[in-house]
């Protein structure tokens, strides 16, 4: 049952992202984020997305560095991230 709730919980952290405040959105996603958690890949691409919404570039950088240096991070998970700091390091020059 843990992973269920789980599921639940990242559901509900996405829905955060769009719909709510960056504190709620972390709150729900970070427990989710730690090494022994199922959904911990989604759970932290979650939370570079919320933060780089809220304009908070060194906790993106920080989830960035999380995802980064996991060795087992799925590379589409990977890719997706790298995209989106690179678009956010574009913004910031322009």
């Amino acid at each position: 049952m843990p992973a269920l709730q789980d599921l639940a919980a990242l559901r509900a952290g996405a829905m955060l992202v769009d719909a709510g405040s960056f504190d709620e959105a972390r709150r729900m996603l970070e427990p989710l984020a730690a090494n022994d958690r199922t959904f911990r890949h989604t759970a932290r691409e979650l939370l570079v997305l919320a933060a780089w919404r809220a304009g908070d570039g060194s906790g993106a950088k920080r989830w960035f560095d999380m995802i980064s240096t996991d060795a087992q991070t799925p590379p589409a998970t990977r890719s997706r991230v790298e995209m989106l700091m690179a678009l956010g390091a574009t913004e910031s020059k322009g």
